[in-house]
């Protein structure tokens, strides 16, 4: 019984050590605006937090989740952001 407690601990203990996946949040211009924005990121998958205000509302905090790659969500965004 000893041994299944300390088993038990451990595992807990090695479970409960693991960081949380934080989500990426990048600094991301669209000329075409917030509309534009928050349909891009409603077909990826990514958050827009808030405009940076910028005076021609082109600036945005962009929030990518975890189990997204970052790397080819900016991609995708820089794709689609040519295609409209």
């Amino acid at each position: 019984m000893k041994r299944f407690l300390w088993l038990f601990i451990l595992v807990f203990a090695t479970a409960a050590a693991k960081p949380a996946a934080a989500d990426t949040r990048v600094i991301v211009r669209d000329t075409l605006g917030s509309v534009a924005m928050n349909i891009a990121c409603s077909l990826l998958g990514c958050n827009v937090e808030r405009g940076l205000g910028d005076p021609d509302g082109q600036l945005f905090l962009v929030t990518l989740p975890a189990v997204l790659d970052p790397v080819s969500s900016i991609a995708q965004l820089l794709l689609l952001g040519q295609l409209i």
